[in-house]
Protein backbone atom coordinates (compact mmCIF):
# COMPACT_ATOMS: atom_id res chain seq x y z
CA UNK A 1 0.00 0.00 0.00
CA UNK A 2 1.42 3.40 -1.01
CA UNK A 3 1.61 6.39 1.34
CA UNK A 4 -1.20 8.85 0.98
CA UNK A 5 0.43 12.01 -0.54
CA UNK A 6 -2.07 14.24 1.27
CA UNK A 7 -1.15 12.71 4.61
CA UNK A 8 2.54 13.50 4.02
CA UNK A 9 1.66 17.02 2.92
CA UNK A 10 -0.40 17.75 6.06
CA UNK A 11 2.24 16.21 8.29
CA UNK A 12 4.83 18.59 6.78
CA UNK A 13 2.48 21.56 7.28
CA UNK A 14 1.84 20.62 10.94
CA UNK A 15 5.57 20.31 11.60
CA UNK A 16 6.25 23.73 10.03
CA UNK A 17 3.53 25.34 12.16
CA UNK A 18 4.87 23.70 15.34
CA UNK A 19 8.39 24.97 14.65
CA UNK A 20 7.18 28.55 14.18
CA UNK A 21 4.77 28.62 17.11
CA UNK A 22 5.04 31.85 19.05
CA UNK A 23 4.55 31.59 22.81
CA UNK A 24 1.40 33.33 24.00
CA UNK A 25 3.04 34.84 27.10
CA UNK A 26 6.56 35.14 28.47
CA UNK A 27 8.05 36.52 31.67
CA UNK A 28 10.89 38.96 32.08
CA UNK A 29 12.76 40.75 34.85
CA UNK A 30 13.20 44.51 35.04
CA UNK A 31 16.95 45.20 35.01
CA UNK A 32 16.59 48.99 34.83
CA UNK A 33 13.59 51.19 35.60
CA UNK A 34 14.86 54.37 33.92
CA UNK A 35 15.54 53.87 31.11
CA UNK A 36 13.36 50.75 31.08
CA UNK A 37 15.17 47.48 30.35
CA UNK A 38 13.70 44.00 30.74
CA UNK A 39 15.67 40.77 30.55
CA UNK A 40 13.88 37.88 28.88
CA UNK A 41 16.07 34.79 28.89
CA UNK A 42 19.37 35.87 27.30
CA UNK A 43 17.83 38.90 25.59
CA UNK A 44 17.61 42.37 27.10
CA UNK A 45 14.73 44.46 25.79
CA UNK A 46 14.75 48.26 26.02
CA UNK A 47 12.03 50.89 25.74
CA UNK A 48 12.08 50.55 21.94
CA UNK A 49 11.19 46.85 22.22
CA UNK A 50 8.25 47.10 24.64
CA UNK A 51 4.94 48.84 25.19
CA UNK A 52 3.90 49.06 28.85
CA UNK A 53 0.39 48.86 30.27
CA UNK A 54 -0.63 52.38 31.35
CA UNK A 55 -1.58 51.03 34.80
CA UNK A 56 2.13 50.31 35.42
CA UNK A 57 2.94 54.00 35.61
CA UNK A 58 2.98 56.38 38.58
CA UNK A 59 2.64 54.69 41.98
CA UNK A 60 2.62 51.24 40.38
CA UNK A 61 5.66 51.94 38.19
CA UNK A 62 7.99 49.12 37.30
CA UNK A 63 10.98 48.81 39.61
CA UNK A 64 14.33 47.05 39.44
CA UNK A 65 13.83 43.33 40.01
CA UNK A 66 10.10 43.25 39.18
CA UNK A 67 8.91 40.22 37.23
CA UNK A 68 6.54 41.08 34.38
CA UNK A 69 4.23 39.10 32.12
CA UNK A 70 4.55 40.00 28.43
CA UNK A 71 2.97 38.92 25.19
CA UNK A 72 4.82 39.24 21.89
CA UNK A 73 3.52 40.85 18.74
CA UNK A 74 3.33 38.31 15.90
CA UNK A 75 6.81 39.08 14.57
CA UNK A 76 8.34 39.05 18.09
CA UNK A 77 9.93 42.45 17.46
CA UNK A 78 7.72 44.15 20.05
CA UNK A 79 6.48 42.93 23.43
CA UNK A 80 3.48 44.23 25.37
CA UNK A 81 4.07 44.35 29.13
CA UNK A 82 0.73 43.27 30.57
CA UNK A 83 1.29 43.23 34.32
CA UNK A 84 3.64 42.59 37.24
CA UNK A 85 3.82 39.04 38.56
CA UNK A 86 4.16 38.55 42.32
CA UNK A 87 4.32 35.57 44.62
CA UNK A 88 1.32 34.37 46.56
Amino acid sequence: MEDNPYSSFWQAIRQEIAEQRIPANVTGTVTSAAPLKIKMGNIELDQNDVKVNALLRGDDALRLGDTVLMTPRGDQQLFYVLCKVVGA
